[in-house]
């Protein structure tokens, strides 16, 4: 029988399914670099966002498929998976909604300030003094996003009703329903709020940084439900701390699990969140059984639907 391991925090369906293919299902809290304990006889992992590597890899010499419980997959060595002939899988799209929906929440939540007055027991003196903590609506204004993908996507079919424009940049183009492609510089400079809904690559990490802060609207707000790596935390928050920009919202931090001193915590202007947009429970449930399914067609013998590596 061939033996999966599967991330203990990942939902019984994902379990359920894989047992009914006929497969013996591990478990292990993926919690911790050392989770991994050498393990010859696992041909499958289904994997949490923890560091995956080459080291890792020599534990599980018979491993035929790495499925990411997710859409990021940098916590995984491609290089040394692809030398191996392991197949890398994510999850694109299971999750977009709950993530889109967060995203609308913090075009709310931080364009507002709401955040800040929420957690404040004297919200009437508290918008007294600050002058224009009241915020801005998010009607008929600009809106950059930045990746398409489906969660980009889904982002910008949520905002249709608020009569507001899109400006999209990404690697393809797309016809906009209600908005155009744009380059990057143009979104900096236009948009009241900007959305980024992109991996972190290369060339991507920290894109969003003291020059480009400069770029934007004193109004801008900034929202973040891609990944921690592509802002430079320090130049984020000397543009809010100086009110270059108005306000950001952050559901990654570059350094995961985020940190209570994290300086961005003490910001007024900060609605942030723990990594947990993409983790409603319709989205635990789509992410986990799609990533098993995966597994299934890798371990029987079929080409996989999202396969990441070469």
């Amino acid at each position: 029988m061939k033996k999966v391991l599967v991330a203990s925090q990942v939902d019984e369906i994902a379990k359920t399914f894989l047992i009914q293919q006929g497969f013996q299902v591990l478990e292990n809290n993926q919690e911790t670099d050392n989770c991994f304990d050498e393990n010859p006889e696992i041909e499958a992992v289904l994997l949490m966002p923890i560091k995956f590597d080459d080291n890792t890899m020599n534990k599980m010499p018979n491993l035929k498929i790495i499925a990411r419980h997710g859409v990021g997959y940098d916590n995984v060595s491609l290089s040394a998976a692809t030398q191996r002939g392991i197949v890398v899988t994510n999850t694109p799209g299971a999750n977009a909604s709950s993530v889109a929906e967060t995203a609308l929440m913090f075009l709310f939540m931080s364009g507002r300030q709401f955040a800040s007055k929420l957690i404040n027991s004297n919200t009437k003196s508290l918008a007294l003094s600050t002058g224009n903590s009241f915020g801005y609506e998010l009607s008929h204004k600009i809106v950059g996003i930045i990746g398409y993908g489906n969660i980009g996507r889904k982002i910008a079919r949520l905002l249709s009703g608020f009569n507001v424009k899109i400006l999209v940049n990404a690697r393809h183009k797309y016809v906009i329903d209600n908005g155009e492609m744009a380059s990057l510089a143009e979104i900096y400079k236009k948009a009241d709020y900007i959305v980024l809904a992109l991996p972190a690559t290369h060339e991507t990490t920290h894109m969003i940084n003291s020059a480009t802060l400069k770029l934007m609207k004193k109004n801008a707000v900034l929202i973040n439900v891609g990944r921690g790596q592509l802002i430079d935390e320090d130049a984020l928050y000397s543009a809010l701390i100086n009110n270059q920009i108005f306000g950001a919202g952050l559901d990654v931090t570059e350094d995961e699990p985020v940190s209570a001193q994290n300086p961005l915590y003490s910001l007024p202007n900060v609605f942030l969140t723990p990594h947990v947009a993409g983790q409603s429970r319709e989205a635990k449930e789509n992410v986990a059984l799609e990533a098993a399914k995966e597994i299934t067609r890798v371990l029987n013998g079929s080409q996989p639907k999202h396969q990441v590596n070469n």
